[in-house]
This record gives structure tokens, sequence and C-alpha cells, in this order.
């Protein structure tokens, strides 16, 4: 079974992954921030995270939300804390919507969500950033948390879209019941069963 270890001596500070030794961007005397790949947490528990350890993860598909390209892993209080980073420059941004409208279209649907919270944001900057919280009890995996992160981020992202825009009709939820009920309706009843509360 894979562990993560931070090894720390005097002169001397290492994280070690299985038999891999990973790369240390920045390190304190409170935090020790590594960076790794997705496919390393493979099989790795929540509870084998050193507490002092912060790991970064970058992710060319955004972790399959196209958006939050960066997450930072932390444990604290017994829980691990998994933050999603939009860091995007509004020079490359090419949208239906506005990066501003649009990252703040996603963070007024935090407001309905039981498990996201937000982190720092900036929208008035050239750089705009976003990142949402999503935090996870013992025991658990850590890649199975952050998949399942990353599917509660893209339903906020959809529902976003959909307040921003409106219903759009596509011709594929004639023939696809699963693709409609996943686009459309999941995050509509979502949306109303929060707002009835």
């Amino acid at each position: 079974m894979n562990k993560i270890q931070l090894v720390e001596s005097e002169d001397y500070i290492a994280v070690l992954l299985a038999e891999k030794e990973l790369s240390i961007l920045d390190c304190d005397k409170d935090y020790v921030l590594a960076e790794c790949n997705l496919q390393d947490l493979v099989g790795i528990e929540i509870i084998d995270f050193p507490e002092k350890l912060h790991l970064e993860i970058h992710d060319s598909k955004g972790f399959e939300t196209y958006l939050f390209y960066e997450v930072q892993i932390k444990k604290m209080d017994c829980k691990m804390s998994l933050e999603f980073i939009c860091h995007i420059p509004n020079k490359y941004w090419d949208h239906k919507w506005g990066l501003a409208t649009y990252l703040e279209a996603i963070k007024k649907q935090v407001a309905f969500s039981e498990s996201i919270k937000i982190g720092d944001f900036d929208f008035e900057d050239t750089w705009k950033r976003l990142s949402l919280i999503v935090e996870y009890d013992f025991p658990n995996n850590i890649s199975s948390c952050i998949s399942d992160a990353s599917n509660q981020i893209k339903t906020l992202i959809k529902t976003a879209e959909i307040s921003l825009g409106g219903f759009v009709w596509k011709n594929e939820y004639e023939q696809d019941e699963m693709l409609f009920c996943k686009e459309i309706l999941t995050p509509l009843l979502h949306h109303d069963y929060r707002c009835n509360r």
C-alpha cells in the first residue's frame, strides 16, 4: 500500500510518496508545500497524510472542470481540505460571458451548496481568481475525494451557466435521458431544494 511521508531533520526535508521523492516548492516551520501528480495519490488515505504537508496538484483538464486547474490539499482538524483554484488572465478568456461575470455567478451558487465553501477571490485584477474548498472526514481515499469534489464543482458551474444564460435546449436531450437529467434536472433540483430550505 502507498504511503506518504514527511521526513525532517535539522538540515534535511523530504516528502516521500511510495518510492518517489516529491519536489518541494516552499517550506516553513509550520508547513511544507510539495507538488505531485494526481496519479501519485491513488491508494493514499487521508489518515496517512501528514498534518504539516500541503500538496499542490495541477491538471491540464482542470480536473474535468476546465476552469480550476490547481488543487491544494492539506489536513487540518482531522479533515482533509481540498482547495480548487481558478487563476486565469482576462486577456485570454474567450467565452460567452465575461470572466468576472462568470466567476461571480459560480461564487453566488456556493450559497446553495452544503459542502462547498469559498476560499478567496479577486475579480478586479487582470488575473481573475476564485478558489473553492471542499472538506472530507476520515476514512477516505484522497483521489476519490478529488474526483467527488470536481463533480460537485462541475454541477455548480452548470447551475451558474443556467442562471446566466437561462435554459438552452440541446437536441441530444431528446435521445439521452441521462444527459438531460445530469445537465438540466439535477442542477435545477439542487438549486430549488436549497432555495426552499
